[in-house]
């Protein structure tokens, strides 16, 4: 058995993938956020490959991602349309993957987690890979796992690094937790309500209308 772990960027993702690796340590675990071509023959010639997602409210991931980019934590930066539309047309496209990812969900049997129920709730994460990859996972390598891939560890390596870009230069290898990693709401879902100017959240909306009525998104 191989698992690749496959989600649109900054929907929890490396939490999963910190996860996996952990508890699957003698296997691969591979990590994307495309069908990229190693993704794609990999997944055409092995039927032993189990994949595993996250989703997230697309709206959300648009912050997550502007806040990045753009370094909004500083104040000096606001978001307006031009920023909207090239951090939308980024995450629709091949280096966001939520494009790839409605694909993905058509061709192959995947685990789709949602964000908003796996935010700090290890017992859903930890309930849902029992039923998915049938194992055991008992309380106390929950406790361990919950303790070592929380909020407040990876938050830990990620203020090791002042900033995200360069990433190369700002990322712990091991984990490929970089800096500003976690905001300061610690990822809480729903913030897009807070984040995106009011003339725009319509607009927003419309523009991920697909994904959202796909995975059941109001």
């Amino acid at each position: 058995m191989r698992i690749f772990q496959i989600s649109p960027i900054r929907t929890g993702s490396t939490l999963i993938w910190n996860i996996l690796r952990k508890i699957f340590s003698q296997i691969e675990v591979y990590k994307a956020n495309q069908l990229d071509e190693y993704v794609r023959k990999s997944l055409d010639g092995d039927s032993n490959i189990k994949v595993v997602s996250t989703i997230r409210d697309p709206r959300d991931t648009l912050c997550s991602y502007m806040i990045i980019r753009y370094e909004l934590w500083n104040g000096n930066n606001i978001i307006n349309k031009k920023k909207l539309d090239e951090s939308i047309d980024l995450l629709r496209g091949y280096s966001g993957g939520f494009d790839d990812f409605i694909e993905l969900c058509n061709i192959t049997d995947n685990l789709v987690l949602r964000y908003e129920l796996l935010w700090e709730d290890y017992d859903y994460i930890f309930n849902e890979f029992e039923k998915f990859f049938n194992i055991n996972i008992d309380n106390k390598i929950r406790i361990k796992l919950e303790n070592e891939c929380n909020v407040k560890a990876h938050k830990k390596i990620a203020d090791k690094f002042d900033t995200f870009f360069p990433i190369e230069n700002n990322i712990d290898l091991e984990t490929q937790i970089h800096g500003k990693h976690i905001s300061d709401t610690n990822g809480a879902p729903d913030q897009w309500k807070n984040i995106i100017p009011k003339k725009y959240k319509g607009y927003v909306t419309d523009k991920f209308k697909d994904i959202l009525n796909i995975f059941e998104y109001k």
